[in-house]
């Protein structure tokens, strides 16, 4: 019985690997997509080497300085073609540089292109929220988490962030638990706070924690 079941197994296996290629012959990559897949496993092996090896550390190094360098040149180029891309991203290729004049290029680079601007979340106006408050943390998380479990969830906007959070609220308690005020994410900044309102403080607390999640997507959300 076991062996018949090893073998009808690897039938199975067989022909799921024939269906796979027949496939992939009807439908063959697309030349973007080969060299996608060609550029990401030499950069892989590139940089898998250059953990400890100094020569292959300065190659990569060099190619991505020089690639990055030619992306800008293109930019520049061609703004209105490589702006539809840049104003809906968040974070586009550039150099850290220890030289100031370098450093303004990129920032004038960002605004010219409108960088995040039409970004699923809110870049835009000189108060911006801040990943070093904990709830923003926790709602940039759930997004995410969202996303990779495919949840069937709005785009997020000001108008609909409450509505937002309540949906998303049973992923945070599950993540966090029912007493999310003793969560390791929320302990530290929540410490000393005392009760109010008469209520027990952990009540309180984890009051205070839910209102400031609401406030959090609706910070980072779009207007």
């Amino acid at each position: 019985m076991k062996r018949q079941t090893i073998s009808d197994e690897a039938i199975q296996n067989g022909k799921s690997l024939k269906h796979s290629l027949v496939k992939r012959a009807k439908n063959p990559p697309s030349q973007i997509n080969q060299l996608r897949l060609q550029a990401a496993n030499a950069l892989c092996k590139l940089r898998e080497l250059a953990k400890s090896d100094l020569k292959a550390l300065e190659v990569l190094a060099t190619e991505l300085r020089f690639h990055v360098a030619g992306l800008k040149a293109d930019a520049l180029q061609n703004p209105n073609h490589y702006g539809k891309l840049i104003s809906k991203c968040a974070t586009w290729p550039a150099f850290v540089s220890a030289e100031k004049e370098i450093q303004k290029a990129q920032h004038d680079f960002a605004v010219r292109f409108g960088l995040g601007a039409d970004a699923p979340l809110n870049y835009r106006g000189k108060k911006q929220w801040s990943r070093n408050t904990p709830e923003v943390r926790a709602a940039l998380m759930l997004i995410e988490v969202a996303k990779n479990h495919r949840m069937k969830l709005p785009p997020l906007n000001r108008e609909n962030s409450r509505r937002f959070w309540r949906q998303i609220k049973p992923m945070f308690i599950s993540i966090y638990g029912k007493n999310f005020e003793t969560h390791p994410a929320f302990a530290k900044g929540y410490n000393t706070k005392v009760g109010g309102d008469g209520l027990k403080r952990s009540t309180w607390v984890r009051k205070v924690i839910t209102s400031n999640m609401a406030q959090a997507f609706r910070s980072i959300a779009r207007k």
